[in-house]
């Protein structure tokens, strides 16, 4: 159980990091890796209201963190993580080759 914790406390942390950089106006940030127009706020406004409530915020991690559990035990491995991250970076180089 500490395990679990620890990697939402994890999750949620860079979530509110990529949230906000601390220079960013919410609608675009040209520093850090998440150079977006708000794209990533825009995700986790999952009712589109223009902000993110306590109850989006959770909810959208909580889906990140079903994403990441790949068996569905409620628990993460290092080897899901992996997975994980694998996927993720598989996705990210595709996308900035497509970019460029």
């Amino acid at each position: 159980m500490k395990l679990v914790s620890a990697i939402l406390v994890i999750l949620m942390s860079g979530s509110i990091a990529l949230a906000n950089c601390g220079d960013c106006d919410g609608e675009s940030c040209d520093r850090g890796k998440h150079k977006g127009k708000g794209k990533y706020f825009k995700k986790m406004d999952l009712n589109g209201d223009g902000k993110t409530s306590k109850e989006e915020f959770t909810a959208k991690n909580e889906m990140r963190f079903a994403k990441i559990d790949a068996d569905s035990d409620g628990f993460i491995t290092p080897e899901e993580m992996k997975a994980h991250h694998k996927k993720r970076k598989g996705k990210y180089k595709k996308n900035k080759n497509k970019n460029n």
